[in-house]
């Protein structure tokens, strides 16, 4: 009998070794730590290059209504966004005009679906303001349907999503509030999370801790969930934005971006140290399942740019459904939910947009 015991510890000690996964949960909290050795086996996902030809740089994509919506680069003075029939694989026209003047806009920072049928939006970093636009019967003047000013004495970074056509979600960087949702006429709704102990080092002022958890901001097209990707940091994190209860995911590497602190104007802020790893850049929220897009790759290192980034599908539980390895270096992607089709920008010397179809490893 304690030889049968003393087997049956050995055993579990070996399962336990085979993975560092660590688990917090409770009521309104999962937080789960993983590495390389849980990520499974990669599925290949080859994709389909399109050839279209009408932008330069693209550095945006948006799925809707059966169309693709690609954004033009802020930097070239071109048109803002380029709208594709997807069942013909044809260019429609272009919409949005840059410049400074009413129903105009400069960059932006991505493109989400709004409220209304065939509507998008984005947020104009540049001047600040919330501009919309419709794929059907769009403006031949290219101008924006409806254009919001966002306040300029509110604490948060770039980073802001629309939660209803009368509130929006900002991400914060100067309070130890992680977001606040906002309506119109700028009154706090609510904060959801926190930036207290996302780093190791806890005398951190909260601008340093959002600067090396910075990442894009996500919200689910039905806007009841938001996710936040850590591109120097190798974390993501999924709130629901009605009950707060939040998802934090770590791993693989499980460490900080290494930095040294400078001062400037009464500020202190982080200098990376190089070089820099890019880990999580964009999340995808679906009903039951989300994706997130992880690189891991050095910024300095020769294959960059070019280096086929994995895709992981994950359950709001935390579990990892698939790992897929894609066979093109991608920017951006959006998705095709009821088909299971990826639209991704490439990160190539000839950027275009590549399809991939996940159908048959998905639940539809």
């Amino acid at each position: 009998m304690r030889r049968i015991l003393i087997i049956f510890l050995v055993m579990i000690m070996m399962v336990n070794c085979q993975s560092k996964k660590e688990f917090k949960r409770s009521e309104l909290e999962t937080i789960i730590r993983f590495t390389t050795e849980d990520i499974p086996p990669p599925t290949q996902l080859n994709g389909r290059k399109l050839n279209f030809q009408e932008f330069l740089n693209p550095r945006h994509i948006l799925f809707l209504d059966n169309h693709l919506v690609v954004a033009q680069n802020a930097n070239l003075e071109t048109d803002l966004f380029y709208l594709y029939d997807l069942e013909n694989d044809s260019f429609i026209g272009s919409i949005g005009k840059k410049g400074f003047g009413p129903g105009e806009m400069v960059q932006s920072t991505g493109m989400e679906p709004g409220f209304s049928e065939g509507e998008f939006f984005t947020f104009d970093g540049n001047r600040r303001t919330l501009n919309f636009y419709n794929i059907h019967g769009a403006d031949t003047t290219k101008l924006t349907q409806k254009q919001l000013k966002t306040p300029t004495n509110l604490n948060f970074t770039t980073q802001i999503s629309l939660t209803s056509p009368s509130s929006y979600l900002v991400k914060t960087a100067q309070t130890w509030d992680k977001l606040a949702e906002i309506n119109l006429e700028e009154d706090t709704l609510k904060t959801i999370g926190t930036w207290n102990n996302m780093v190791e080092n806890e005398k951190l002022s909260p601008l340093t801790v959002s600067l090396i958890c910075q990442g894009p901001l996500t919200t689910s097209n039905d806007k009841t969930l938001v996710g936040i990707t850590g591109v120097l940091k190798d974390f993501f994190e999924i709130f629901n934005i009605h009950t707060v209860k939040r998802l934090y995911i770590q791993g693989p590497v499980n460490q900080d971006p290494k930095f040294q602190l400078h001062h400037y104007n009464k500020t202190t802020y982080p200098v990376f140290d190089d070089p820099l790893t890019t880990y999580y850049t964009q999340l995808y929220l679906q009903e039951e399942y989300f994706f997130a897009l992880y690189v891991g790759q050095n910024t300095d290192s020769d294959d960059a740019l070019t280096s086929n980034p994995q895709l992981f599908q994950f359950d709001y539980e935390g579990n990892f459904i698939n790992n897929f390895q894609l066979d093109y270096p991608i920017l951006s992607f959006s998705m095709d939910s009821k088909n299971g089709i990826l639209y991704g920008i490439t990160r190539d010397q000839n950027p275009n947009v590549a399809i991939f179809d996940l159908s048959k490893h998905l639940s539809l």
